[in-house]
């Protein structure tokens, strides 16, 4: 750790030091920003053709170019903005914001024949525009990213129709979602129908199956890397939609202008308000959930920003109702009163720093809370002549992290850039604690049983997280090498892993429009999240690795081929081989529910495989734009130990063979647009006791019997899949320039009855196998979201 930091201070003073420039040539360096709004544009190219070198903005929108003295003709482009161009004389390091602007109109399109061979589709990446992800059809018009991302390859769900995510064959526990770069631990509304993004304050959406940059870790699948809106610099606006589920409310604007902004965003459902009038008048309750987002940023300088995040979602259920018990005895008239509820949600707040040190040196520095907490409360009254009845009982759970992360970014040259870093996080697990309080007065006595807290301070479960990384991108001729080294020091109950996580990633230039890539990647994760579903419960709960558990690994080889030869259209094609290892598992026979007393004695940890290939066709230019992806894949598991399954390999719980997706979105006018999504997937596997074996009978008994038969874990594999989601979008713009749109939405559109779960009955057929009566079982389908139509209006001003 000391070499690192040593390192780390010598670049810094590298950077600074004006010796450091190569004599004649000098730097220019700036952000990329919409010329509208001033936001930060992230991963926007500058190019100076004349020369063939460029450069691409870092995820605060910041780049750095080195020239030779001299005129030059730069190039700036983003995806749905118009090129920017212009001519400059350089003689210094020269600082130089760049301002692009949407094109605003389909006629505005222009497709040219210069292609930015710079912007290389990265393997196993897939930075996702936030404005073709909300034009998805969705359930109840409710637009949602989770669920857009579901339909790349590689990526599905748990159930039918949850927004939760699954990557390459792993575990909803296995994905790291951050949030202006912290964590978020639960990202699911309404049992995992809905997720808590709300597109209007979502920029730019990053999803990492592989091949992930030393800067991540902490997870063994996935990372979505989810950053807000910064805030218009220059204007007021925003956009209020209403619709059946919910409504959103957006208001971004300057607070100083060309100095400090705000964004805010506010989300909230109303099923309990429309209730309310159908209740009888001594019952109350209900369920709705809300989000608030909320930033702001300050310019000090060009040199210095200055950003405050802040997160904020619940989802709440609560009833309260009383009832009255007449009776000819007195002794018997008594009134009852039972209310509580339950809710869960997550916090967050995040503070960032940027600097620029020197036009090649870039400094981010942050630190950030995160907490996700679950409550349950419950209270009883009871009422007679002579006696009365109290009770409360309470249940929480939840983590909580206080993190700081120092990233810097040090551009070398055109074709060498290093990112270094370190990242701290403390943690705080309480996987339960409950409480109870109990009253009764009987005849004028009194008796009270009060326990505040059966589990409480002594499960709190502290831990540290200490990383440091170090990555290097080198361009080498036609070949462009990633690598990075992440180490990682974890310490809980006094126990300490040490982990290294080396990372390559190679880029081979074979064609103008041809891109061979392949690469390794270790990642390493820390904690566990129990759970025995298919949906991401708030009532799962999250827990540390431990003196008996180890942090799990895994191991992933990638290989891709990508084609970019026809304008507006990218092609690609991808394989993995995925080990993993210490993974857990409940064992035969346990389960989750609810509680984590003694869930180490539960568990078993083994080792897991995932393999498949990953088809994408994508256009995101012209009046039709959309993408077709397949992906074919497994994901087993083995426990050698023989507690389960009995150590052979077996399916994994998200083992599905194949999933294809088309999405389709045609842009007819300015005013209207029609988007289409088909998709079809094999169905997951589930463990069933698909037969009973008649008993033997014991010799001079005429007893019979029969016991339920699991030949093998997850032996039943559920029905396919598919379903076609339709959505259409009005638009009207009025003279002062506000816009209205009405969105129209179909889900499931041919009624397809889905298996959403299956449940087994106690019926069985019964067969003859020669030795004994077979009885097989009968599983009854259950669908829970057929045809759904809705409607939605939104009116931006």
């Amino acid at each position: 750790m000391k070499q690192f930091l040593t390192l780390l201070l010598f670049l810094v003073g590298l950077g600074a030091s004006p010796a450091a420039a190569q004599q004649g040539y000098v730097t220019v360096s700036g952000y990329i920003e919409d010329a509208t709004s001033h936001e930060a544009l992230i991963g926007a190219s500058v190019y100076a053709p004349a020369l063939g070198q460029g450069t691409m903005s870092n995820s605060q929108g910041f780049y750095s170019l080195r020239l030779p003295q001299g005129t030059h003709e730069l190039s700036a482009r983003y995806l749905g903005y118009a090129p920017y161009s212009l001519r400059i004389q350089l003689e210094r390091d020269t600082t130089l914001r760049l301002q692009l602007r949407p094109t605003g109109q389909l006629e505005d399109v222009v497709i040219t024949a210069e292609r930015q061979r710079l912007n290389l589709d990265k393997l196993g990446v897939l930075q996702a525009p936030v404005h073709i992800l909300k034009k998805v059809p969705s359930l109840l018009g409710e637009a949602d990213l989770m669920k857009a991302l579901q339909l790349m390859p590689g990526v599905q769900s748990g159930s039918d129709g949850s927004a939760g995510i699954h990557v390459r064959g792993g575990g909803s526990d296995e994905n790291l979602i951050l949030l202006d770069g912290a964590p978020l631990y639960n990202v699911d509304h309404l049992m995992g129908f809905f997720s808590v993004f709300t597109p209007e304050a979502v920029k730019t959406v990053d999803l990492y199956k592989g091949s992930f940059p030393a800067r991540y870790g902490g997870r063994l699948s996935s990372v979505i890397d989810v950053r807000t809106k910064d805030g218009d610099l220059q204007h007021y606006h925003g956009a209020l939609q209403l619709g059946l589920v919910s409504s959103r409310l957006q208001v971004e604007g300057p607070i100083v202008k060309g100095r400090s902004s705000f964004n805010l965003s506010l989300r909230r459902s109303y099923a309990d308000l429309l209730a309310r009038a159908f209740m009888p008048k001594d019952e109350r309750g209900g369920y709705y959930f809300y989000d608030l987002y909320a930033k702001l940023q300050h310019r000090f300088s060009e040199r210095d920003r200055l950003f405050l995040s802040f997160y904020n979602g619940r989802d709440r259920f609560w009833s309260d109702f009383r009832e009255h018990y007449g009776s000819s005895s007195p002794d018997l008239v008594r009134t009852e009163h039972n209310k509580g509820g339950f809710h869960w949600g997550n916090t967050l707040g995040a503070l960032r720093w940027n600097h620029v040190f020197s036009p090649r040196l870039y400094s981010d520095l942050s630190v950030a809370y995160t907490g996700y907490s679950f409550h349950i409360n419950m209270q009883s009254e009871e009422q007679r002549q002579r006696e009365r009845y109290q009770s409360r009982s309470a249940y929480r759970s939840g983590i909580e992290d206080l993190s700081a992360a120092w990233h810097l970014n040090y551009f070398h040259s055109n074709r060498q850039q290093l990112r270094f870093g370190l990242d701290y996080i403390h943690h705080r697990f309480r996987p339960e604690a409950m409480s109870a309080y109990s009253r009764s007065e009987r005849g004028g006595q009194v008796e009270v049983e009060d326990l505040p807290e059966l589990l409480g301070k002594a499960r709190v479960l502290p831990a540290q997280d200490l990383s440091a990384y170090l990555e290097s991108r080198s361009q080498l001729g036609q070949l462009q090498v990633d690598a990075g080294l992440r180490t990682s020091l974890y310490v809980t109950e006094g126990k300490q892993y040490l982990s290294l996580q080396p990372r390559l990633a190679l880029g081979w230039r074979l064609h103008p429009d041809w891109l061979l890539q392949a690469g390794y990647t270790r990642m390493a994760q820390h904690v566990h999240l129990l759970t025995s579903s298919t949906l991401t419960l708030p009532s799962d709960l999250w827990v540390p690795v431990t003196k008996r558990i180890r942090p799990m690994y895994a191991d992933q080889l990638s290989l891709g081929l990508s084609f970019s030869g026809l304008p507006g259209w990218s092609l690609s094609l991808e394989g993995y081989y995925k080990e993993m290892h210490h993974v857990l598992e409940y064992k035969d026979g346990a389960s989750f529910i609810g509680s984590s007393a003694g869930w180490e004695e539960k568990v078993a940890q083994g080792e897991g495989r995932a393999y498949g290939l990953e088809l994408m066709l994508m256009r995101q230019l012209g009046r039709t734009t959309g993408w077709l992806s397949y992906s074919w894949a497994h994901s087993q598991r083995r426990y050698e130990d023989g507690q389960i399954n009995g150590g052979a390999w077996y399916p994994y719980k998200y083992d599905r063979r194949h999933h294809l997706n088309l999405v389709v979105t045609q842009h007819f006018s300015r005013r209207f647009e029609l988007s289409a999504a088909w998709e079809l997937f094999s169905g997951g596997v589930i463990t069933l006791p698909l037969e009973r074996m008649s008993l033997a009978r014991p010799e001079g008994s005429d007893i019979t019997g029969e016991a339920p038969f699991v030949e093998r874990r997850n032996n039943y594999r559920l029905p396919v899949t598919h379903r076609l989601s339709l959505s259409a979008n009005l638009r009207r713009v009025t003279r002062r320039g506000h816009e209205s749109i009405w969105n129209f939405s179909l889900y499931n559109a041919y009624n397809q009855q889905n298996p959403s779960f299956v449940i087994p009955s106690r019926d069985y057929s019964v067969a003859g196998n020669g030795s004994g009566d077979v009885y097989r079982l009968k599983l009854y389908q259950y669908s829970i979201l057929p045809i759904l139509p809705s409607v939605s209006y939104t009116y931006k001003f």
